[in-house]
């Protein structure tokens, strides 16, 4: 079991053989200004919640549900094609 080292949880929370929070997949890494964040996939920190999404390093960690995560990649790739096509239009009209 891997745990983040700010996220020790006391025995007793446990669910079905998985402790909460609990890291399911290392999803990778993202460089974000000049500095790599891990991408895990999570158990719950709530014994009914959804998986979560954890986007950190050693001086900083967001948590998100698995499906706002979804959402907001959707988003962030959206945003991408639609400036790689305002740019297309751009370099054609010079």
């Amino acid at each position: 079991m891997t745990r983040h080292p700010i996220d020790q949880r006391p025995s007793y929370h446990r669910e079905r053989n998985h402790s909460l929070g609990e890291l399911i997949k290392f999803l990778g890494e993202l460089p974000i200004r000049g500095r790599k964040f891990r991408v895990e996939l999570n158990q719950s920190s709530f014994a009914e919640g959804a998986r979560e999404v954890h986007i950190q390093n050693e001086e900083f960690r967001l948590s998100v549900p698995e499906t706002e995560f979804l959402r907001m990649a959707a988003c962030v790739l959206l945003a991408a094609k639609h400036l790689r096509l305002i740019k297309e239009k751009g370099t054609g009209a010079e």
